[in-house]
C-alpha cells in the first residue's frame, strides 16, 4: 500500500502464500499490474512442499490472472530430493497442458 507501482513489483511465492493460508488471489486483485514473477512449487495435504502438479494448489486458476497480475516470469522449484529429474519431468507436463 505505501509504495509506487512504477518503481516497486513483487515476486509472489504461491507455496508461502498457500501454507500461510493466505488467497493468492485476493492479492491480485487488490494490487493488479505489481506482480513481476511467481515463484512455484506445491504443496500436498499436510502443506508440506511436493512436486509441481501432484498437490494442492490451483495453478491453473492463478496462472489464468497472470496478465492481471503483471507476470513476466514463472520460476518452478522443487526440493524434493528423490528422483529430481522424473519431478522435473512431471512438472513440466503438467504446466505444458494447462490453459493459462
Amino acid at each position: 500500500d505505501n509504495t509506487d507501482p512504477e518503481f516497486v513489483s513483487f515476486q509472489a511465492d504461491l507455496y508461502w502464500f498457500k501454507k500461510a493460508g493466505v488467497d493468492p488471489l485476493s492479492y491480485i486483485d487488490r494490487y493488479p499490474g505489481r506482480f513481476c514473477s511467481y515463484h512455484i512449487k506445491d504443496a500436498n495435504q499436510k502443506l508440506e512442499q511436493t512436486t509441481i502438479g501432484t498437490g494442492i494448489i490451483d495453478f491453473q486458476k492463478i496462472l489464468s490472472k497472470n496478465k492481471l497480475a503483471g507476470i513476466e516470469y514463472v520460476f518452478v522449484e522443487d526440493e524434493q530430493e528423490l528422483n529430481p529429474l522424473e519431478n522435473a519431468s512431471v512438472g513440466f507436463k503438467y504446466l505444458k497442458n494447462i490453459t493459462f
